[in-house]
């Protein structure tokens, strides 16, 4: 029964933390120095490997995108007068 007060009381720690934090913009977990511009730097990377993929496949998504012959009973028009 102990431990669970005191995972409970934890908890209750942190969420009270967290609400300063949010709420107020109470620091309550120290950064490390240069953690922030470490993780730019990953996304930065992996956005530019995300987009060098996109512009590789650029025209084979464009051709893709436009060749769905549809289904049977499709409309151009969306409607079922056109005909």
């Amino acid at each position: 029964m102990a431990i669970l007060l005191a995972d409970d009381e934890a908890l209750m720690d942190f969420g009270y933390n967290f609400l300063k934090h949010t709420l107020f913009g109470e620091r309550f977990l120290e950064e490390q120095p240069g953690a922030y511009e470490a993780r730019m730097e990953r996304l930065k990377s992996r956005t530019e490997a995300i987009r060098a993929e996109y512009e590789s496949n650029r025209e084979k998504l464009e051709d893709e995108k436009y060749s769905d012959p549809g289904r049977p009973g499709d409309l151009s028009c969306g409607s079922k007068d056109c005909g």
